[in-house]
């Protein structure tokens, strides 16, 4: 009887036993296929979910890795992955999207941030029209091939500054803002895809030739997280000064930028108590001195002078500058120098150099605008603000040291387990081990030193940039 029905079906389809055998067997592989994906995308997380399995989980992970994998290998996809995007991340982005050549195929563009303030950074964030830029507007361009994009921007919006002005940050804000729309706007006419995904990252992993970082596969990876604050916790950043307000003294931890930055804050607040400014030696950060261009000196060291001892550098510099119209000539003249000479330098002195020399180093490299360093001096002397040399323990403080350069953060201790990176020979800074891994700006701090303005940060970017695509053409 079955032989008769299966005899008079395929009559009534019209197709012989085998052909009728074939079309069951497909119909049992994508019923297999169907099964498959169901159990992957259903099944397994449920149970994960459930469960909390460890197994189940490297599973998944496995089955997620290959599928990225297969989909990387049948397609001409390139995958760029930022991780942190202040300014250094968002040089590097528009320099990647105006420079990628599209015969290298798709670009895939991956940024992770856990901040809402996206390319602005602590520094620029600042609400404080007071709070001004320490470099002259005509040195503050981000585009590397031209040192001026900054004051030629402020021209086009409609901006009064003259080249030697220090423009207020948060207008600098707006300005990196700017240079993200034109760099997406770039990347929607050359079809490159951007992701933004605002979480922060924990660990990056390397997979083969590639680099696993939430759940996807890339190419490249940029580092531009930058350092830590030392205590986050009493931070200036960190801290609501009108919850100070009430305080007859507030004592302030610093005498550099960002403790000028803090004073200027609780003037513009109208704080009426004492506040007093600590540090070990008790030396405000030096104000900016405007020069005729004219007005130059040869550099106080050479290349070779890194091999004299760190105190015959020391007085060979302070000789120079004390020889010089104004010192700030020769801090400005070794200025193009400076990484070149620091990474002559062995271990041993540059360990010297930051415990020894370093702090005074600060104030007088990273100079204040001269119309801050007025608010400040009159403060002094109408006796609102005084300077203290030496410890303090045992005040409740605003610190304002700045940034920890050989931070520890979960990601950069993970990056370190995976060997991705190792911190440099002083600990203030990591380097990377991988190839098409990179590391941006402050977290260079250890072996590069000069890497924190804004020209600095420009060139090295694009270099980076540069390297990934040449990298991702060959």
């Amino acid at each position: 009887m079955s032989k008769n029905f299966l005899t008079k079906h395929l009559r009534d389809i019209n197709e012989s036993y085998f052909v009728h055998m074939g079309h069951a067997l497909g119909f049992a592989r994508d019923s297999l296929i169907a099964f498959f994906c169901f159990f992957t995308h259903s099944i397994l997380p449920f149970i994960f979910l459930t469960t909390g399995s460890s197994t189940t989980k490297k599973l998944l992970n496995r089955i997620n890795f290959r599928t990225k994998l297969i989909n990387l290998a049948t397609t001409n996809e390139k995958h760029v992955a930022i991780v942190g995007f202040g300014m250094s991340g968002l040089i590097a982005f528009y320099n990647l999207v105006k420079n990628y050549p599209a015969s290298s195929g798709k670009l895939v563009v991956r940024i992770f941030e856990k901040s809402p303030s996206l390319v602005k950074g602590t520094a620029y964030s600042t609400k404080n029209p007071n709070h001004l830029l320490n470099v002259l507007a005509s040195r503050m361009g981000v585009v590397e091939e031209d040192v001026e994009h900054f004051f030629k921007w402020l021209c086009r919006k409609g901006y009064s500054y003259q080249k030697t002005d220090f423009v207020p940050r948060q207008i600098f804000g707006i300005y990196l803002e700017d240079i993200l729309q034109s760099a997406l706007k770039i990347a929607e006419e050359k079809n490159i895809f951007c992701e933004f995904r605002s979480k922060e990252i924990s660990e990056i992993t390397e997979r083969g030739n590639y680099f696993w970082i939430d759940g996807d596969l890339h190419h490249s990876c940029i580092l531009a997280v930058g350092p830590q604050l030392k205590d986050s916790k009493k931070s200036f950043w960190r801290n609501d000064l009108e919850n100070y307000l009430s305080d007859e003294e507030i004592h302030i931890l610093g005498c550099g930028l960002t403790a000028i930055d803090a004073v200027i804050s609780l003037r513009d607040l109208k704080y009426s108590g004492k506040i007093f400014l600590h540090s070990r030696r008790g030396i405000l950060s030096k104000p900016h001195k405007i020069f005729d261009s004219q007005e130059k000196v040869e550099s106080p060291l050479s290349l070779e002078d890194s091999d004299l001892t760190l105190s015959q550098i020391f007085r060979k510099f302070v000789n120079a500058c004390k020889k010089a119209p104004d010192w700030r000539l020769a801090f400005d003249a070794f200025r193009p120098h400076t990484q070149k000479f620091w990474m002559a330098l062995n271990a041993e002195k540059k360990k010297r150099f930051l415990r020894h020399c370093f702090r005074l180093w600060n104030v007088h490299r990273h100079r204040c605008p001269e119309s801050q360093f007025r608010v400040v001096e009159e403060m002094i002397k109408s006796g609102k603000l005084r300077i203290e040399k030496g410890r303090v323990t045992d005040k409740k403080l605003i610190d304002c040291t700045g940034f920890d350069y050989g931070f520890e953060s979960e990601l950069i201790k993970n990056l370190v387990k995976n060997n991705l990176v190792k911190f440099d020979e002083i600990h203030s800074g990591i380097i990377p081990q991988r190839e098409n891994f990179y590391v941006t700006a402050g977290l260079n701090f250890g072996s590069l030193f000069e890497i924190t303005a804004a020209p600095d940060i420009s060139l090295h970017c694009k270099r980076i940039v540069d390297k990934i695509i040449l990298s991702l053409h060959s």
